[in-house]
């Protein structure tokens, strides 16, 4: 009697199904645009990728409404991280860590990083200033996509892409 639920040709056509999915998601969210986001209430409309950059390397920068910046980060090795930093701080993940080693040397913090978009989504929200980055099949109602570089999301001119 075998004891196992289902055969070794089941497991192979099951495995290769599930990498097929998996690699069609990463593909998917690979070129998908990440939007620049900031809580539903905030003033804040656009931003220029300079200052964008500037921020994520927490330099200080103030909001609309004349508040400190604080930039949020999904969590490390997240495809939407790993994307953002390539296009708006122009590092791979081994030179964010290596710079931010580097900034905490000199008694500069990283940006916090928010395990779930769940709880991003209610920083964003409830924190003054907080801002951060969502694929755009994450935004709603309690999120703000803004502008880049006078470009909105829908843009092919939008600069996260």
């Amino acid at each position: 009697m075998n004891a196992f639920l289902f055969g070794r040709r089941d497991f192979v056509k099951w495995t290769a199904s599930a990498l097929i999915v998996s690699a069609s998601n990463v593909a998917r969210a690979s070129s998908e645009t990440i939007a620049v986001v900031v809580g539903a209430k905030s003033a804040q409309r656009s931003l220029s990728l300079a200052e964008l950059r500037r921020i994520f390397l927490n330099k200080e920068t103030s909001d609309a409404g004349g508040d400190r910046f604080i930039p949020l980060n999904q969590r490390s090795g997240n495809i939407e991280r790993t994307r953002f930093d390539q296009e708006v701080l122009n590092m791979t993940p081994d030179q964010v860590a290596r710079y931010w080693i580097d900034q905490r040397l000199r008694g500069k913090r990283a940006p916090a990083t928010v395990p779930s978009l769940v709880m991003l989504k209610r920083a964003l929200n409830e924190l003054p200033g907080a801002i951060s980055y969502l694929a755009l099949a994450d935004l709603d109602s309690s999120t703000r996509a803004l502008n880049i570089d006078g470009h909105a999301t829908g843009d092919s001119a939008y600069p996260i892409r």
